[in-house]
């Protein structure tokens, strides 16, 4: 499987497609060409299930990409702040 793949299904409405490619042994660390990961990208697009299942698989919540944005800098620019709520009650657990 492929990183674009994984960024298909962090956008997805549910996170079942995501747990089960991840169960099966994909890792939440990979990144595309410009260092992103799936969290890079379901964060920004607000969706919070699939955000949840890449933090709870301890996904870096302070991942930089090349631009030097993190998930929660691009969930802040987008104005979707459901990932900056969620990321400061769970910051202290990984």
């Amino acid at each position: 499987m492929t990183f674009k793949l994984i960024l298909f299904f962090s956008i997805l409405l549910f996170s079942g497609g995501i747990k089960s490619i991840l169960d099966n042994g994909m890792s939440v660390h990979l990144t595309n060409e410009d260092d992103s990961t799936s969290l890079h990208v379901s964060a920004p697009y607000g969706n919070l299930e699939a955000t949840k299942t890449f933090v709870l698989r301890s996904a870096h919540l302070d991942k930089t990409n090349k631009d030097v944005f993190t998930p929660k800098l691009l969930d802040e620019f987008t104005g979707k702040i459901e990932f900056f709520r969620y990321s400061l009650r769970h910051k202290n657990r990984y």
